[in-house]
């Protein structure tokens, strides 16, 4: 876990005010496991490993439900999603087939698209662990959309990785930086490391 100083530019966009409404409207909801792996898949083609078909994936996961083995781990994380993205409730992996197959009945259209379908942030996933979905990344992403910070940039904060957090250049990674707030025992580098095992690069 680090601790970031935005660059004087973004710190002068960023309104707190609207910044404490967001974190309010999200508190209480669940960690977003539905949306944990969405984030990071956005094409057909080239976020699965090539020998990892998607039919296997589908296979492995019914099995699961056979033999009552991992599948409610496989349902909060992939199945729902699937629901969410067709508009259905409840669909097992063979359903999930099966609605695509009687919907759309074209070839481009199978699992591969729908998984590649975007993680919409308004989605309001049924319970258990329904509701709003924000993993770790995703949450800042939105609070500092919601603060202003990047204008009136168009974009889906469920889509960014840890990873497009770092990329981004708005923070203030100036080595010579002091930050109050740094707690005493923590690491600095121009930013906090709070907690961790591995060190964070950010100049790299």
């Amino acid at each position: 876990m680090i601790l970031l100083q935005l660059k004087d530019e973004y710190r002068n966009k960023f309104d707190v005010n609207k910044a404490w409404d967001r974190f309010n409207q999200l508190k209480g909801h669940p960690y977003g496991f539905h949306v944990f792996l969405f984030t990071g898949i956005d094409t057909i083609d080239q976020n699965i490993p090539s020998y990892l078909s998607v039919e296997i994936v589908v296979w492995i996961i019914n099995i699961s439900q056979i033999y009552n083995k991992f599948y409610d781990l496989f349902d909060l994380v992939i199945v729902s999603g699937l629901n969410m993205r067709l508009g259905t409730q409840g669909l097992k992996p063979f359903g999930i087939v099966q609605e695509l197959v009687n919907r759309y009945n074209d070839s481009n259209k199978g699992l591969k698209w729908l998984i590649a379908i975007p993680e919409n942030s308004s989605w309001e996933y049924p319970e258990p662990q329904g509701g709003v979905q924000r993993v770790c990344s995703n949450f800042v992403a939105d609070i500092l959309s919601s603060a202003g910070v990047f204008d009136n940039i168009q974009f889906e904060p469920t889509e960014v990785s840890p990873y497009d957090l770092y990329l981004l250049n708005i923070w203030n990674t100036d080595p010579n930086l002091t930050i109050k707030s740094c707690p005493i025992d923590s690491r600095f580098y121009g930013y906090c490391q709070l907690n961790g095992v591995i060190e964070m690069d950010l100049y790299d």
